[in-house]
């Protein structure tokens, strides 16, 4: 089966026209998210273990997408927190266009299949190019959670 990836991404998590100016603010940024939503305790832990998947290999997919990821132990639960930024910014991604949306996932660091399950449906969903659109057009943090639901329904009934 699957994995729904809108079953993880709550409209709370989801940040329109973020103001960030590199990698490193997005990640501070996506690790804060976490952390004030409780997903979360330590964002400084959060961000480091981001910051050391960056270093091994850009989470920059292409198509102005980047899916920062990270297995911790400080969580108990999967979560995602998506940002649209005001800016694309540089994310060494592998077609070297800058990033526009981001889609980071922390799960628990003992839950691997969990982990590459939700990459699998974050890289499937952001391999529609209707995902794009639909981000790229909200103005709304809820509409955009229900977009991205009736998407991923529409796409796995094909």
């Amino acid at each position: 089966m699957l994995m729904k990836i809108y079953q993880y991404l709550q409209p709370e998590n989801i940040y329109l026209d973020v103001p960030l100016d590199d990698k490193d603010a997005v990640l501070w940024f996506v690790a804060e998210a976490f952390a004030s939503k409780g997903v979360v305790k330590d964002s400084t832990l959060l961000y480091e273990g981001m910051k050391q998947r960056e270093e091994t290999m850009s989470t920059g997919i292409g198509h102005g997408i980047g899916i920062p990821h990270a297995a911790s132990n400080e969580t108990s639960r999967p979560a995602l927190v998506l940002v649209r930024l005001l800016r694309a910014v540089n994310f060494d991604s592998i077609d070297g266009k800058p990033v526009k949306i981001v889609l980071a996932l922390v799960v628990p660091g003992e839950k691997v299949d969990t982990h590459l399950q939700m990459l699998a449906g974050v890289a499937r969903l952001c391999q529609n190019p209707d995902f794009v659109n639909i981000v790229n057009a909200a103005s709304d943090s809820s509409a955009l959670g229900k977009q991205i639901e009736n998407l991923e329904e529409a796409t796995t009934l094909l």
